[in-house]
């Protein structure tokens, strides 16, 4: 319940805070570009990280309202009108805790014409996972709510079709906290010490 609260004030708050129609579909961190901060850093990076692998179907484990789907479904769709043979049909599944948030981004998805190939659905990555289901898996921002990040990248892995790939954006301090969330954020940290960064 906390959390469809948040869910149905974000939205605003991001539209207010960054004064752009896209900013109010993702949860994301705003990152810096370069120039300013941006929310649709990682998506980009994300897009230009995967687009080779012309994935056929993509699963968001933990989508808000939608913003990397949409993001992924719209550019995917754009390299297709200037590729003849670049392949356009692709279908995308967010998972989302929030009865608000699948609602919201299913409202999108029809109103930006991606309601075939865009769907939300309430249910948590640390369920068990249609296996060899998906090509690309993308957790951002996600899996540090995790409560068992072992069995939740296990079902990651089980849900991967062979050559699959898993994406994972995570925000977390290099060292140690101090004050008053110093224990549970220096736990968090120890435990994703377990799981080193990929390289580049």
């Amino acid at each position: 319940l906390k959390y469809d609260v948040l869910s149905a004030l974000v939205p605003f708050t991001n539209r207010v805070r960054w004064s752009s129609d896209r900013a109010h579909d993702t949860m994301h961190a705003a990152l810096w570009n370069g120039s300013a901060y941006d929310v649709q850093v990682t998506n980009r990076l994300l897009w230009n990280r995967t687009r080779h692998l012309a994935p056929e179907r993509v699963l968001d484990a933990g989508c808000g309202w939608g913003g990397t789907v949409f993001f992924l479904a719209e550019a995917r769709r754009r390299a297709a009108q200037g590729d003849a043979g670049a392949a356009v049909t692709a279908t995308y599944d967010g998972l989302t805790l929030s009865t608000t948030q699948a609602a919201t981004a299913a409202r999108t998805a029809t109103a930006k014409g991606l309601a075939g190939s865009c769907r939300f659905v309430v249910a948590s990555y640390e369920a068990p996972l249609e296996q060899a289901a998906y090509d690309l898996i993308v957790a951002i921002e996600s899996l540090e709510h995790a409560s068992d990040l072992t069995r939740s990248l296990a079902n990651f892995g089980q849900a991967l079709r062979p050559g699959g790939t898993l994406f994972v954006v995570s925000d977390l301090l290099r060292t140690a906290a101090t004050g008053t969330w110093s224990h549970h954020l220096g736990a968090l940290h120890a435990y994703w010490r377990e799981y080193p960064r990929l390289p580049e």
